[in-house]
């Protein structure tokens, strides 16, 4: 079995989201080969979680601008 090292990156939230993005699709590309059934429905899973997640953070942006236009 492979060994998976995560790259570290600074303090910056969104370069560390970007190499977890890049090593989650590393060990599902190896994963797909033997998995391929697993691996789609960790990524239909993982497309509902980043849908549900960007809708949610619209809502709480559009929540900011009212109470901001109310100020």
């Amino acid at each position: 079995m492979k060994s998976y090292s995560k790259v570290t990156c600074g303090d910056d939230k969104l370069a560390r989201w970007r190499s977890l993005s890049m090593w989650l699709n590393m060990v599902l590309w190896d994963a797909q080969k033997k998995y391929p059934v697993l691996v789609a429905m960790i990524e239909e899973l993982t497309k509902a979680i980043w849908f549900m997640l960007s809708r949610k953070a619209l809502e709480l942006f559009r929540l900011k601008l009212q109470a901001v236009s109310i100020s």
